[in-house]
């Protein structure tokens, strides 16, 4: 399920950075999509991935563990950021809010790629699967939500 989960959220992400770009001369609507898609629903299936299947999870990323405290608060941490996300969209709390909720989970999900990063380099993992899902994939997106929040607020 962790897999399926991971492969959805792939999908998401790819479907929120087209849809960004396409309407990106319309920013308050790109930051809609973005913060729709691309952080609430993310972060909200995020939180099922690293809590609810967290043993599937570990398995996948190669982190398998007796103690999953690390990714409860891994998975609680992105509910929190998708659900603000949600009420953020829902309520129309405005442009500065809604790119600084896409800014926040794009600097939170940029360190989680630069871990990934340095654990891929320590354990010399050349699993392309793997390096494609947690490292590559984490740093495209950390870096699409960071850009779009920075443009946001720059408007």
């Amino acid at each position: 399920m962790a897999l399926g989960i991971a492969i959805i959220r792939i999908l998401l992400v790819a479907l929120a950075i087209f849809l960004g770009f396409f309407f990106l001369p319309d920013v308050a609507r790109s930051i809609d999509i973005i913060l729709l898609l691309a952080v609430a629903v993310i972060g909200i299936l995020s939180f099922f991935s690293h809590v609810v299947f967290h043993k599937q999870d570990a398995k996948r990323l190669g982190w398998q563990t007796e103690r999953p405290d690390w990714q409860f608060e891994v998975g609680f941490a992105n509910l929190a950021i998708g659900l603000v996300a949600l009420v953020a969209y829902i309520l129309s709390w405005g442009l500065t809010t809604k790119a600084s909720i896409v800014l926040i989970y794009g600097l939170y999900l940029l360190q989680a790629a630069i871990l990934h990063t340095i654990r891929a380099i320590q354990y010399h993992d050349t699993n392309i699967q793997h390096l494609i899902m947690s490292v590559f994939s984490a740093i495209i997106f950390s870096g699409y939500l960071t850009i779009f929040g920075i443009i946001a607020l720059m408007k």
